[in-house]
């Protein structure tokens, strides 16, 4: 389609090939369909340059968000493609395959990443804003903190950790309550999903307290009715609420969190933080203390998968 036709000329010829007579018939040449390219130029360079300065496998794809047209797209490291211009050379070519960075793999469309979270550019953007009237500035951030750490094998121990279930606990699960210190915006679900992770990550009495309430309040407000609304739960106050589809979600895996996330648990004597002036090292799970924090009630509960059940 993109090569068009060729065309053609039929003519009477000497024995030297050359014409000796009127044309017989003629085809004209067909022009192929034209392609036009979304790349932006300054987009694809930037991104080429900022994925490049790292120096590390990567990749970037940048679309526009009112049609998905494709603005930029890179993988790195990539590979010079003018290799597979005849003469092709063999050893350029075999260089590229046994590079251990897979140059020759396109990982923008050929490898697997986990998505990054699209909520986070709202969150971030109350949060940058400054406003006194921004939701969940400090308690949903602080629960952020406090499993993204975790997941990096900070300590339960470290002052970071204890200070930030200890605000938490100022927070704990309300149906639409709880959070109106200097806040006109709230989004429950947000919060109430990562701080039952981090709670659960910190088990003890952090847990006790924190699971007592959210087993309970979050199956109880479960809609029942009517039939087509039966088993979700209503979204937000706020303006940018994420609608009755988001609600639910972070609900139901806000209930998951028994099965999703084993506790972590982080040796004692390793650096587990900026703190502690050292690099954090992996926190290992620990089948011992597969939940050191549920209470009998909520690890029957868990077992038998009554909370992420509801009604």
């Amino acid at each position: 389609l993109l090569r068009g036709q060729n065309g053609e000329v039929r003519v009477p010829v000497d024995a030297s090939g050359n014409p000796s007579g009127k044309q017989f018939s003629r085809v004209e040449p067909q022009v192929g369909d034209n392609l036009k390219l979304t790349i932006d130029e300054k987009v694809q360079r930037a991104g080429e340059e900022a994925l490049a300065s790292y120096g590390l496998p990567g990749a970037f794809v940048t679309m526009d968000v009112n049609d998905g047209s494709i603005l930029a797209m890179g993988s790195y490291p990539t590979f010079d493609p003018s290799v597979y211009t005849p003469p092709v050379s063999t050893k350029a070519v075999e260089a590229y395959m046994d590079d251990e960075d897979k140059p020759l793999i396109d990982r923008s469309i050929q490898s697997g990443y986990p998505t990054g979270s699209t909520f986070k550019a709202i969150t971030g953007y109350f949060v940058l804003s400054g406003s006194e009237k921004s939701a969940l500035q400090q308690t949903s951030m602080t629960a952020v903190g406090m499993v993204s750490r975790s997941f990096l094998g900070w300590s339960r121990s470290h002052p970071f950790m204890i200070g930030s279930a200890n605000y938490l606990m100022d927070y704990l699960p309300q149906w639409r309550k709880g959070l109106e210190k200097g806040q006109a915006i709230a989004w429950y679900f947000y919060y109430w999903y990562y701080a039952t992770l981090g709670m659960h990550q910190m088990g003890g009495r952090y847990w006790r307290a924190w699971n007592e309430k959210i087993k309970t309040m979050l199956p109880e407000n479960q809609r029942v009715d009517p039939a087509p609304l039966a088993g979700s739960w209503d979204p937000d106050t706020a303006v940018l609420n994420g609608g009755r589809l988001f609600s639910t979600s972070l609900a139901i895996m806000t209930l998951e969190t028994y099965y999703r996330f084993s506790p972590l648990v982080a040796s004692a004597d390793q650096d587990t933080g900026p703190a502690g002036g050292g690099k954090p090292e992996p926190a290992m799970a620990d089948p011992a203390m597969a939940d050191p924090g549920m209470d009998d009630a909520a690890m029957g509960d868990a077992a038998m998968g009554e909370p992420a059940m509801g009604r």
